[in-house]
């Protein structure tokens, strides 16, 4: 059922069972989006406290149901300012094991608060660890936390679905909460080129304040068996393989292993933060005796490091790597400049 709504969401079911359900969903977005309205009132006029902390809070989000890549975003920017010798500390809500495991992992010598209050995981960070920096992750929707900065990423394949909120479309708040945002970052530009140029020009248009970026993925390397040896991505290269994933949008994934020369033989497409079952693995391992490898995701591979896998499928997955490059060297550093405020701004 969650599945079929978010495929209704996105427009992707259009038989009579999708067509029925649609009045039903655009009444509840109308509600949703009173609520919205009530609640940008009560902060904007001071009814609802906003608590300012002394570090920098840096907001990082989106406006849209999952697939811009917050998570990649996070681990890049707080790779990124501890280059620059500063302490970071990255506040995470928790509702999914995945995101905050694949930070933890990831990250050496960043401290991931994981908790829903991020005032108190704010004030407590900054009492334990005196960061010079707190990355507040999936925090352009939290207004009781101030932020310093606020960025939020855009799908450049599909910046704002079908322009409705949820549950009708996919967007958290109307587009016109971009004027919050002071800077844009359009992910996966070059698997939307066609688009990125248009959606550049509209938000230097209507949202003047925000700097506005473009990035990519490359891959990195191929991690075996989940946490086994690294590989270079050519690995890949002519391969029979099966996706499995359980993030909310997988297309680009799919189109990073076409570029590689990968043959995508089978997909196993499950739902956003989705937990894998024994039943699962047993179907894939059934279905993928012509596969070479099964290509996951990091985030799926914290789900399934644990599970008692059989040695065979084991050793076939392969953990994709990617990392986020924002377009242009130039563009990188002065965006990590604004961000991070250690350029004097």
């Amino acid at each position: 059922m969650k599945q079929f709504v978010n495929n209704v969401m996105r427009d992707k079911n259009t038989g009579k069972p999708a067509a029925a359900v649609k009045p039903v969903l655009y009444v509840l977005s109308l509600f949703y989006w009173w609520g919205i309205r009530v609640w940008d009132f009560m902060y904007g006029s001071g009814l609802l406290k906003q608590h300012k902390i002394r570090t920098r809070v840096i907001s990082v989000g989106n406006i849209t149901v999952g697939g811009t890549g917050k998570t990649p975003f996070t681990l890049y920017l707080a790779e990124a300012i501890q280059k620059t010798g500063k302490k970071v500390c990255i506040l995470i809500r928790g509702y999914g094991d995945d995101e905050w495991k694949m930070l933890g992992e990831n990250l050496k010598d960043v401290r991931v608060v994981v908790g829903r209050d991020r005032v108190k995981n704010a004030l407590e960070a900054e009492r334990l660890y005196s960061p010079d920096a707190i990355i507040l992750d999936d925090g352009f929707q939290h207004r009781r936390l101030k932020s310093r900065v606020s960025v939020v990423l855009i799908d450049a394949r599909n910046p704002f679905g079908n322009m409705h909120v949820i549950p009708r479309g996919i967007l958290r708040e109307p587009v016109s909460a971009l004027s919050r945002a002071d800077i844009i970052i359009i992910n996966k530009s070059d698997f939307g080129r066609e688009n990125t140029d248009e959606l550049y020009a509209f938000l230097k248009v209507f949202f003047p304040k925000a700097f506005v970026y473009r990035s990519i993925y490359r891959p990195a390397h191929v991690v075996m068996a989940l946490r086994g040896d690294k590989r270079k991505p050519e690995v890949l290269k002519g391969k029979n393989a099966a996706v499995v994933t359980a993030i909310a949008d997988n297309a680009y994934l799919k189109h990073i292993l076409t570029v590689l020369g990968c043959k995508i033989l089978k997909e196993f497409d499950y739902p956003d933060h989705y937990i894998y079952t024994l039943k699962d693995l047993d179907r894939v391992e059934k279905e993928t005796s012509e596969c070479e490898y099964i290509v996951t995701t990091e985030k799926d591979a914290v789900k399934l490091a644990d599970l008692p896998i059989s040695e065979g499928l084991r050793n076939k997955i392969a953990v994709l790597r990617v990392d986020l490059e924002i377009v242009g060297d130039s563009d990188a550093e002065e965006l990590i400049e604004r961000i991070s405020g250690y350029s004097g701004s």
